[in-house]
């Protein structure tokens, strides 16, 4: 139900700006449980209480050297909320090599993935005309 006072005149769902707020801060709020704890227990319920939280956050890190701050799991590629399921180190896709797949560590190119993406296309096409005409020839 909206919660008066806290999306403008119009009202609305905090819960919509909550979930965005826990896949922005993600990485800080696995650092900071009460924090998360204090967002989730819905103890943030306005803009301006999850405006606070905000300042709270960046005051628990301001203070931090930048050795201090990469040494944080904050700091690191892996804690972000749209990475936190990827193995380390390990691209995602991997490169055709004669007849097995090679899992690679470096990223691929740009030229690469279009040529991948390209590949895809092909067969998805050739898959659907060696579909239709099995659907001709029944």
């Amino acid at each position: 139900p909206p919660i008066p006072g806290s999306l403008g005149t119009k009202g609305g769902c905090f819960n919509v700006i909550r979930t965005h707020l826990f896949k922005f801060i993600h990485r800080y709020l696995e650092e900071n449980p009460d924090i998360r704890s204090s967002l989730g227990d819905n103890g943030v319920q306005t803009i301006k209480e999850a405006r606070d939280m905000i300042f709270e956050i960046r005051k628990r890190y301001n203070h931090l050297s930048d050795d201090e701050l990469a040494l944080r799991t904050s700091s690191k590629d892996q804690s972000s909320w749209y990475r936190r399921h990827r193995k380390p180190g390990r691209d995602t896709r991997a490169v055709q090599s004669s007849s097995k797949p090679v899992s690679i560590t470096r990223q691929l190119t740009v030229e690469e993935r279009k040529e991948e993406a390209k590949q895809r296309i092909q067969k998805l096409r050739e898959a659907r005309l060696n579909k239709s005409e099995v659907d001709v020839a029944a």
